[in-house]
């Protein structure tokens, strides 16, 4: 699910396309023009209106077109995800302008759609998702995240390949600076003069708990042994407590505590 975290709290006329198509026609210069094209793309690709890239792609300012086709094409991928449309959030995977832990974390949840009807398919986007991570910055936030969402999504779409992935993960998440473990939504924004555009992306994939819940439903011991070998404190104890939650639960026989996360 997206969230709308933008600044502005109620929508402004100007945000509306078709009223910012007016006042596009009475625009004195290309800075007012691109501005209002920019945040006609922002009003359309949260109604899921195609015409979102047709109005980032008149944008003259090639830094600002840049950053308005991001936020509208991770949007749009998103929102393929949510309808499981996986070829039209495919091609905008590759073909978009995104982010290399956008475009990872994009791969995975497609493979996630496909394990199951194009096994070998979904193993193909999970190399495309790593591809993307080891472009990421090492000790970058993001880098962790990228690699958590490749483990994730392994551990389903080929189980023999679970553990090592794993350990790229808590390999990526050692190296990370900033990383909190808790993170669990994707945030794309740009900025138009004064005005900041931003959303927020619903993504489990990425969230540090989640996978080690995962792991502990298979195997408890080797989950806390893989969450003991995680230097950062925080990222850690979320590791630790996650996996002796899911051993809580088992022991206790709720419904569904080895159902899907």
């Amino acid at each position: 699910a997206l969230i709308n975290a933008g600044l502005n709290a109620k929508e402004k006329a100007e945000e509306k396309p078709d009223d910012t198509l007016a006042q596009i026609e009475r625009a004195p210069g290309t800075r007012e023009r691109d501005h209002l094209y920019a945040m006609a793309a922002s009003a359309a690709v949260k109604k899921n209106d195609p015409k979102a890239r047709e109005f980032a792609d008149k944008i003259e300012d090639s830094e600002l077109k840049k950053n308005v086709r991001g936020f509208v094409d991770f949007i749009l991928v998103s929102k393929f995800l949510e309808k499981t449309d996986w070829e039209k959030a495919l091609r905008l995977a590759r073909d978009g302008e995104l982010s290399h832990l956008q475009r990872a974390w994009s791969c995975t949840e497609i493979a996630a759609l496909l394990r199951s009807v194009a096994p070998e398919q979904a193993m193909d986007l999970i190399k495309e998702a790593t591809a993307e991570a080891e472009r990421v910055t090492v000790k970058s936030s993001e880098g962790a995240q990228a690699w958590i969402a490749i483990a994730r999504r392994t551990a389903e779409v080929d189980p023999t390949r679970k553990w090592p992935s794993v350990l790229d993960a808590i390999k990526a998440v050692n190296n990370a600076t900033g990383y909190t473990g808790e993170e669990k939504e994707l945030t794309v924004s740009f900025r138009s003069r004064n005005n900041i555009q931003m959303m927020q992306v619903s993504a489990p994939g990425i969230n540090l708990a989640a996978l080690f819940e995962t792991l502990a439903d298979e195997d408890i011991y080797q989950a806390a042994d893989m969450a003991r070998s995680i230097t950062n404190e925080s990222a850690r104890a979320i590791a630790l407590l996650a996996t002796a939650s899911s051993a809580f639960e088992k022991k206790a026989g709720k419904p569904g505590a080895n159902g899907p996360r």
